[in-house]
């Protein structure tokens, strides 16, 4: 379709007609329950009241910590509390590399004492499959 036809009128009109034409449909297959496979776009008063009421209460809790972080002991609080949930987030991180790099040592050390038939093929993987270390 050439820029000319595209932009036409009548092009434009047909368009319009035809996101009407689905609408419409859509609509009534919302209102009849029937299952398109499509996401309802049409929500019902219920619908659209529970999402204005999570709206406003979310509004409502912003505006709390907005108050509450106005105070500057609780501000204090808060930011003392970030910088040390961020300061135990980087000494775990630390500690998962450290158990990383003895766990391939360990694997290499294994590797060298152990024939290779009789040698687990991933000791991280088989550590992580006996649950031992919290995993499967």
């Amino acid at each position: 379709m050439s820029e000319d036809n595209h932009c036409s009128p009548e092009a434009i009109n047909a368009r319009d007609l035809a996101k009407k034409r689905e609408d419409f449909t859509d609509l009534q297959d919302e209102m009849s329950g029937r299952i398109t496979g499509k996401n309802a776009r049409f929500p019902c008063e219920t619908e659209r009241s529970s999402r204005t009421g999570k709206n406003a209460d979310h509004k409502k809790n912003l505006s709390r910590l907005y108050v509450m972080l106005a105070d500057t002991a609780y501000r204090a609080a808060c930011e003392q509390t970030m910088s040390g949930l961020s300061g135990t987030e980087s000494a775990v991180y630390d500690a998962l590399i450290e158990a990383a790099d003895h766990v391939n040592q360990a694997q290499t050390d294994l590797n060298d004492t152990v024939p290779g038939e009789q040698r687990p093929s991933n000791l991280l993987s088989r550590l992580i499959m006996c649950g031992c270390c919290g995993g499967g």
